[in-house]
């Protein structure tokens, strides 16, 4: 994953949280052949997430507590140290970003981050330098 040196984009922001979950995902631990396509890797992922939460649709708030709940196969950060140092590396925070602020995105990155996995597993807003 690249660090990123000067304010990101939106698009680069987006490629950053959705190449973490991509380098996230860990297969092994499952009986299944190696996804040959990102879109292949994604559907394995689907059908994993509506086992594990016994919920056909994908909705932002089961998403959300089923990441939240560290299943094996995506080991996002989750210590709040962790997610603030990517925050920092990235540009979204800084040394005079408030406590109140920093708290605020903390509470938000389950949702956030279950938001980025909808869109990979749905096939949208995938970008193009991930060659879905």
């Amino acid at each position: 994953m690249s660090t990123i040196t000067k304010k990101p984009t939106a698009k680069e922001l987006d490629l950053y949280w959705k190449t973490l979950i991509l380098d996230c995902i860990d297969l092994e631990c499952y009986d299944l052949s190696e996804p040959k396509t990102l879109k292949e890797k994604f559907a394995m992922v689907s059908i994993i997430v509506k086992k594990e939460t016994g919920c056909d649709d994908f909705y932002e708030e089961v998403v959300s507590d089923w990441l939240s709940g560290l299943p094996s196969i995506i080991t996002l950060p989750f210590y709040h140290n962790e997610i603030l140092a990517m925050m920092k590396e990235i540009g979204t925070i800084n040394e005079k970003t408030t406590e109140k602020r920093k708290d605020s995105l903390l509470l938000c990155y389950w949702d956030f981050m279950a938001c980025k996995l909808i869109q990979m597993i749905n096939g949208t807003r995938i970008p193009k330098e991930l060659k879905y």
